[in-house]
């Protein structure tokens, strides 16, 4: 039960410091239940819940995000939910993300370049994110992480 929490707590720290960073490349806090960031993009805002990776989320954390996002999308018209993963690539999206998401996906490379713009990989390096990243890669698993995030560029 310790562990659980250290784990959770750790997470946690990890998510809440990598959303800094996708605020930094261009996303903005949402207010809104569910989701992380929002980007608007050719005049339509889109909220984002991130999640690490493509193994992250069970069937019910899935069912969660769907219902939070797909609300908030009706009560903002022409809003759109998204699920954006912080590393990885499509082919390795776990197949309850595949099955049970009623939600558009971004992983990896492509979410990184929605929320920011192509060749994000050279803004990651700018020195006010320098500090964040630092911080994100104190543990041991979040340097291998930052180098799955970085892997496809």
């Amino acid at each position: 039960m310790i562990n659980e929490r250290l784990e959770r707590s750790v997470v946690t720290s990890f998510g809440t410091r990598i959303q800094k960073i996708a605020k930094l490349i261009g996303g903005k806090g949402t207010g809104v239940e569910g989701g992380d960031i929002f980007i608007e993009k050719k005049g339509r805002r889109y909220y984002i819940q991130m999640k690490a990776g493509p193994n992250t989320p069970n069937k019910d954390l899935v069912e969660m995000i769907n219902k939070l996002l797909l609300s908030a999308t009706r009560r903002n018209a022409g809003s759109i939910a998204l699920l954006g993963m912080t590393y990885g690539n499509k082919q390795k999206v776990s197949g309850i993300i595949r099955r049970y998401s009623q939600i558009d996906w971004k992983i990896g490379r492509e979410f990184w370049e929605f929320i920011g713009n192509k060749g994000i990989a050279q803004e990651i390096y700018k020195p006010e994110l320098r500090n964040i990243w630092q911080q994100v890669c104190i543990k041991a698993f979040t340097k291998s992480l930052f180098l799955c995030i970085l892997k496809d560029y």
